[in-house]
């Protein structure tokens, strides 16, 4: 059914609207004015209690008549006491009039039914509306007791690295958000609301921790000042990595306020917009463009905020669990770029500067691989992969003149992978090391003292075979020689 509203119902029913809004209210429905739309179940009960047969009216005891004059010398007689006329209390089996039904079963699209099936008609609308009653006190009852204090108490949510849609909802109260711009955006206003109350007690809780990683990681979070020595396209890089660094291992919660807080402030702007509309001018227009390009899922609107929050449990739990491999990005990153300034104030050539600035981006994409968003998160001791990887990286910048620095690195990478004990890990070293199954990386001196050994074992066998050969040849020269030996024998 089509939800219905209190003006098109009070048309319906012939009813004023401000007694079909006083009955909602009084049965624990919320409605605010004549332009609230009711639901199904609503229209039933309201249905019921406006077309039901009306309880007849007590018919009055008749007065008793008057009494006659008596002749003088008679007694007056005692008046005689009408005995009342019992009441049935199912007015459909008094002989007295009834109320008309006709319109009442008209009004439903029923033929007007006659007797036994009349009485059937009267007591089904009666047990329809007692349902709907019942239906109603115990949704009251079960909202009064959820939301009590104690209730509240127990489901009060609180943020942790696991909170979701269901945290969020289950400790506020929304009706239909999606069912109209007004309640949607108050809805996400609560919501809104909740995210910030979550995140400044998470904040109060945690404070010295947060402070601790906000001291370690501020250096990212410095504004990038451009230097004279580095080009415009450098400088840019180098800006946007530190503001990625920056992003990857700071807890964010400046960052999630603010956009909590913005949203708080367009969701209040659109619902003053929204209740300034003629609602009935908008439902019967068709759908709007504004609402259909700015409004999202109210479930997928609230998932996205409880995403946002997780993010600040993250960053600290994983930088208590690495305390030292925070530090240590945050110092190779500026050594390297003062590295690749020192090189560039002594005059180096162009591909040497190419090769460092590539070592330096590697530096980089080895801390977002380490970085919590990895597998190695679910670790509390990710092993001493990074260590060594950063040990091979540095060796390679240190001997970067040297022609076989390259292929040292890549042969330790290699060795690296074999090591390797998950397959995101296999895969980033083979990626990282940009290597290539068809080569060999090995030492230059290792590979000629294996073609050494593989030729020294190939000479002795030839001449193992030589030797062979002669001595076959002359045990056969001997028998040529002798043949009446070998006839005798």
């Amino acid at each position: 059914m089509a939800s219905k509203r209190i003006y098109q119902l009070a048309k319906e029913f012939e009813r004023d609207e401000k007694e079909i809004i006083a009955f909602l209210t009084s049965q624990g429905i919320k409605v605010s004015n004549k332009l609230s739309a009711v639901n199904e179940d609503t229209y039933n009960l309201l249905k019921a209690k406006y077309t039901a047969p009306p309880e007849p009216e007590p018919e009055p005891e008749p007065e008793p008549a008057p009494a006659e004059p008596v002749a003088n010398g008679e007694q007056e007689s005692a008046p005689v006491k009408k005995k009342k006329k019992k009441k049935n209390k199912n007015p459909q089996l008094d002989g007295e009039e009834q109320p008309d039904t006709a319109n009442q079963t008209a009004a439903i699209g029923q033929p007007q039914p006659t007797g036994k099936k009349e009485k059937e008609l009267d007591a089904a609308q009666l047990v329809n509306l007692e349902a709907i009653k019942a239906g109603n006190a115990f949704i009251e009852d079960y909202n009064i007791g959820r939301h009590s204090k104690r209730s509240k108490k127990r489901y009060a949510p609180h943020l942790y690295k696991g909170i979701d849609t269901w945290d969020l909802l289950q400790s506020s109260t929304y009706e239909f958000a999606d069912t109209s711009p007004v309640r949607y955006y108050k809805a996400a206003n609560k919501m809104a609301t909740k995210g910030l109350q979550l995140i400044q007690a998470y904040g109060s809780t945690h404070k010295e921790k947060l402070a601790a990683l906000r001291n370690v990681v501020s250096p990212l979070g410095a504004e990038y000042v451009y230097d004279e020595t580095f080009t415009g396209e450098e400088n840019l890089t180098f800006e946007m990595q530190q503001k990625f660094l920056y992003k990857l291992f700071d807890h964010g919660m400046e960052q999630v306020n603010d956009r909590l807080f913005d949203l708080k402030k367009y969701c209040e702007r659109n619902k003053v917009r929204f209740e300034r509309i003629d609602f009935v001018e908008y439902l019967e227009g068709g759908e709007d463009a504004f609402e259909t390009q700015v409004r999202v899922p109210f479930n997928v609107l609230v998932e996205n905020i409880a995403y946002s929050m997780r993010g600040i449990v993250r960053h600290l739990e994983f930088y208590l669990n690495h305390k030292k491999f925070v530090v240590t990005v945050v110092k190779e990153f500026f050594e390297w770029r003062e590295g690749y300034k020192t090189l560039k104030q002594q005059g180096a050539d162009a591909a040497k500067l190419e090769k460092y600035l590539e070592l330096e981006q590697k530096l980089v994409d080895l801390f977002e691989f380490v970085s919590f968003d990895n597998l190695l998160y679910l670790s509390k001791n990710p092993r001493i992969l990074f260590n060594e990887v950063l040990e091979f990286l540095k060796a390679y910048r240190d001997d970067i003149d040297n022609p076989d620095a390259e292929r040292n690195f890549k042969y330790k990478i290699l060795v690296t992978t074999f090591a390797a004990q998950k397959p995101k890990e296999f895969i980033f070293l083979k990626r990282f090391g940009e290597l290539d199954k068809q080569k060999d990386y090995r030492p230059l001196e290792e590979i000629a003292a294996e073609e050494e050994a593989a030729r020294a074992e190939s000479k002795a066998a030839t001449e193992a075979a030589k030797a062979a050969k002669a001595a076959k040849a002359a045990a056969e020269s001997t028998e040529e020689k002798n043949p009446a030996d070998n006839d005798e024998t």
